[in-house]
């Protein structure tokens, strides 16, 4: 069974102002940590990997690589000894590796920079119970918005998302830095054999920088009709997305009439849907919990 978080939820300390993180050893000053420390002195620093597959002999392959679900992980040829992998062990355990795990699984707090939960696991997850979050279940958030990703995906390769003048769009550009631009753009190149067929060809452009060449350069090759927008941001805070976000709403602006709002150009991808209104409470948004960013 999830057990329910409340996130932002930790120990207040009146003389610092600040949250306190959870009561985790600080792993240089466990037991473990300092067996690990002086067994790699003594047995590995002083050891290049041929003296340890002497060493270790036929079978240090065997005790050093493991298989499962068709995929071989072989630790052999790193500096490593099966003692290694015992004192590791001890370490995970020392400082309840275990249990951040459940964490991670259950919606607990397991980012102590901004107290909150890490909820990228739920969406990959098909069964339940899902993680319970400041006592609403997360379920039902996600299902929505991947369906509503589905649905918008759908319409661009049918052709049927169509800009202002009624043209449908064939080109998405992604506005958005860290993994907000990394994310997505790796996730294109990576699928990209795997691309479905569409009515009309698309074309896939990334902004990140805050220099406004790069976004100049690219809107001078595009088309206000038929172009839609991807603004990517989990709180729409960030310096870089807001300024490349004004310069497209310009650029938009520059074409678009002025009575229509901007919904069948642009996307907003977010967590904070009040952080966004600033850009346009009637775009179109994909909303996701708030652990995901």
């Amino acid at each position: 069974m999830s057990k329910p978080f409340t996130a932002g939820k930790g120990c207040f300390s009146s003389q610092t102002g600040k949250y306190a993180l959870p009561n985790m050893p600080t792993t240089p000053n466990t037991p473990a940590w300092q067996a690990l420390s002086q067994h790699f002195q003594q047995d590995i620093a002083c050891q290049p990997l041929k003296q340890l597959f002497a060493a270790g002999g036929e079978v240090r392959f065997a005790d050093l690589s493991w298989q499962a679900q068709g995929m071989l992980l072989d630790l052999s040829k790193q500096r490593l000894q099966p003692k290694t992998m015992t004192l590791l062990q001890d370490l995970a355990e020392e400082c309840q590796l275990k249990q951040a795990v459940e964490n991670l699984f259950n919606g607990g707090i397991v980012n102590h920079s901004e107290l909150r939960p890490a909820l990228h696991t739920a969406l990959r997850q098909t069964t339940k119970p899902f993680p319970i979050v400041d006592g609403q279940d997360t379920q039902q958030l996600i299902a929505e918005n991947l369906a509503n990703m589905q649905g918008i995906v759908e319409k661009v390769h049918a052709g049927q998302w169509l800009g202002y003048s009624g043209q449908p769009i064939n080109t998405i550009v992604n506005i958005g830095v860290g993994g907000s631009d990394v994310g997505p753009n790796m996730v294109c190149y990576a699928l990209d054999e795997f691309a479905v067929e569409t009515k009309y060809p698309l074309q896939f452009l990334f902004v990140s920088s805050m220099d406004g060449s790069q976004l100049a350069e690219m809107l001078h090759n595009l088309d206000q009709a038929t172009t839609l927008f991807i603004l990517a941001s989990k709180t729409f805070t960030t310096l870089d997305t807001m300024a490349n976000a004004e310069t497209a709403r310009a650029w938009l602006r520059k074409k678009y009439p002025v009575t229509k709002p901007l919904a069948s150009t642009t996307l907003l991808v977010l967590v904070l849907i009040q952080s966004a209104c600033s850009l346009g409470v009637f775009l179109p948004k994909i909303r996701w919990p708030c652990g995901i960013g």
